[in-house]
């Protein structure tokens, strides 16, 4: 059972590589990576407890794959950005679930404590996905950042759904859209300290299955042919949808390799750490979370466990001081926020 979890694992390694659009089952292999993990910890201590050296084969495998270990658990217990400076920015990026769990209610009662949890955390950039849901409530939502947050400038999507919300100026901005889909990209080339950088927010596609998923974590049934029928409509959407996010991966890629200016990227993946959306995307980058983050890195807070979705990458002559994911219940997803600070010489 060991040496099966061990296989696994090292076939999960090579998720980021292999495209969904080439051989789509490793994908399935790098959403599974923290399973993986937990399993090969587990296998750890079942051979040390029996005083037995096989334990080396799960540490030498979780050695081998270091990068994708950090990529999902932070080792920085003493990051700390400190009292907030001139030379540092605060970035944070959340897929705000169109606030649906913010004005299901009484607005004014539910939505306030978002809006004082942003003007507490005070970040200097915010990138929201799902910022909207056709438009609705954008110019109110809109009046609340300016009037909370104190951001004077914004560039979003067609749809409303993507925005960047800044409190230094825009050079330039754009929206890369993707075909057939709600989702897609937006970018502005920000101003700050003197320098221009390049800012993405992206929002790709979405497996659609969190209803299924849920109804099958409450009632599912082995033995029950509707359990299986469902389990292949998810794993057909998930699929279809990895291939979608791939191409839109490699379109992104593209566009950012053309960038004349640093880049940061923030945004939901819709996609881990082990996955080929991920690698395309982080080449060359620095992830915030493995920099200087702490803990699980768990951003998706649906019933779906273990999935860190949503990033903060850079390309900044900068060094991220603290990254850290808020387990707030404003969305089915977690805000995160990076602390950047320009290298000192």
């Amino acid at each position: 059972m060991n040496i099966f979890v061990i296989g696994l694992t090292f076939l999960s390694y090579y998720a980021n590589d292999v495209s969904p659009q080439s051989f789509w089952p490793i994908t399935l292999l790098g959403t599974a990576f923290p399973w993986l993990l937990f399993l090969n910890l587990v296998c750890i201590a079942f051979w040390i407890f029996l005083r037995k050296w096989h334990f080396l084969i799960s540490a030498f495998t979780l050695i081998l794959g270091w990068s994708h270990v950090s990529s999902f658990i932070g080792m920085h217990p003493f990051a700390s950005a400190g009292e907030k400076t001139k030379s540092q920015l605060k970035v944070m990026s959340f897929n705000a679930g169109a606030f649906y769990f913010l004005y299901k209610q009484n607005p004014e009662k539910v939505a306030r404590p978002f809006f004082e949890f942003l003007k507490k955390e005070n970040p200097d950039i915010a990138c929201f996905q799902e910022f909207t849901y056709r438009g609705t409530n954008f110019e109110n939502r809109m009046d609340s950042l300016r009037a909370w947050a104190g951001f004077k400038y914004f560039k979003g999507s067609e749809n409303k759904q993507i925005l960047i919300a800044s409190k230094y100026p825009f050079e330039n901005s754009g929206y890369l859209k993707f075909e057939r889909t709600h989702n897609g990209a937006v970018f502005a080339d920000v101003k700050w300290a003197g320098k221009i950088f390049r800012i993405y927010n992206l929002h790709l596609e979405s497996n659609q299955i969190t209803p299924q998923a849920e109804k099958l974590a409450e009632s599912g049934d082995l033995q029950e042919r509707e359990t299986w029928l469902e389990i292949g409509s998810i794993l057909k959407k998930n699929k279809e949808a990895s291939k979608k996010r791939a191409t839109q991966a490699e379109e992104i890629r593209n566009h950012m390799e053309k960038s004349p200016y640093p880049i940061l990227v923030c945004g939901d993946f819709n996609d881990t750490p082990s996955s080929y959306v991920y690698g395309i995307l982080s080449e060359g980058l620095k992830d915030g979370f493995r920099e200087s983050g702490f803990g699980i890195g768990t951003t998706y807070a649906g019933r779906i466990p273990a999935l860190r979705i949503d990033y903060i990458l850079s390309g900044l002559d900068m060094e991220f001081r603290k990254s850290r994911v808020h387990r707030m219940g404003f969305s089915d997803h977690y805000p995160v926020t990076a602390t950047l600070e320009t290298k000192k010489e």
